[in-house]
């Protein structure tokens, strides 16, 4: 959803799989007639200038697939920026909307644009190890993102993209809680544990270590309920929450079988069980 209107895309038989508008209406419901094809990595980014608008990776005979913009009308489509002027497409995928520009990774790299293709930069980031999903958080304005095994922070210049820390295992389940970013990961010493950052390298630690050791209690799904963190762990599946320091991380002791906290609503937490 972005306003008052569903995108979506859709094989209609004729175009092949196409991107869509919806206004919950037959007749406003309508292809966006564009040269891509097979969109994905739809994305609302409503702080862009202008008004809000829709980011998707779009695949162009042309340019191959690189990343377009839309408003929801035809005229208002095209690709933001070629970002591979051969014919070796971009790929780009994983949009992070930070105000009024996004992040994204793209040809093995983390960009940022405000969508218009003269705004669009790569930000010279160590090469993103899993160009397939860009496993991210923003945090005041700021993407905190994992590389391989290691957590970097961007501002969304080249000199304000920088290391934060090297962990054993690849930062997993970045969520943001007030001023921090959770995360699960490990150090070579301890295994897979809450981690916390607040973008900074000395302010990147180890929350709480449940398993002592090498042993790991693998903290997922990382969610915040008015202030504080609640994560399943386990290969069984626990239910924990944690204030950001290790007095008060506590087991909940909820058996949740391989459910995970999926959302919360007012003070209470959702579960899949």
């Amino acid at each position: 959803m972005l306003g008052s209107k569903l995108y979506f895309t859709a094989n209609d038989g004729l175009h092949g799989t196409r991107l869509w508008v919806s206004d919950g209406t037959a007749a406003g419901t309508v292809m966006i007639d564009n040269p891509t094809t097979s969109p994905s990595f739809l994305t609302p980014f409503p702080g862009a200038p202008g008004g809000p608008k829709l980011l998707f990776s779009g695949n162009d005979p042309q340019y191959g697939r690189e990343p377009w913009i839309t408003d929801g009308t035809s005229a208002g489509t095209h690709i933001v920026k070629d970002l591979e002027t051969t014919l070796v497409a971009s790929s780009p995928n994983t949009f992070v909307p930070a105000g009024n520009r996004l992040f994204f990774s793209a040809a093995g790299s983390l960009w940022v644009s405000d969508g218009n293709g003269a705004h669009t930069v790569n930000l010279a980031a160590p090469p993103i190890t899993s160009p397939a999903s860009l496993n991210a958080a923003v945090l005041n304005g700021i993407l905190i993102y994992s590389g391989g095994n290691q957590l970097y922070r961007s501002d969304g210049t080249p000199a304000g993209t920088y290391l934060l820390s090297t962990f054993a295992t690849s930062p997993t389940s970045l969520g943001v809680s007030g001023n921090l970013v959770y995360f699960s990961a490990s150090d070579p010493a301890r295994g897979i544990e809450l981690w916390r950052t607040d973008g900074t390298a000395a302010g990147t630690y180890q929350v709480a270590n449940f398993n002592p050791g090498s042993n790991s209690t693998i903290p997922r799904e990382i969610t915040d309920v008015n202030g504080a963190v609640y994560f399943a762990y386990g290969s069984t599946s626990g239910l924990a929450k944690s204030d950001g320091t290790a007095a008060g991380t506590i087991d909940l002791s909820i058996p949740i079988s391989s459910g995970t906290p999926r959302q919360c609503f007012d003070t209470r937490i959702i579960l899949s069980s």
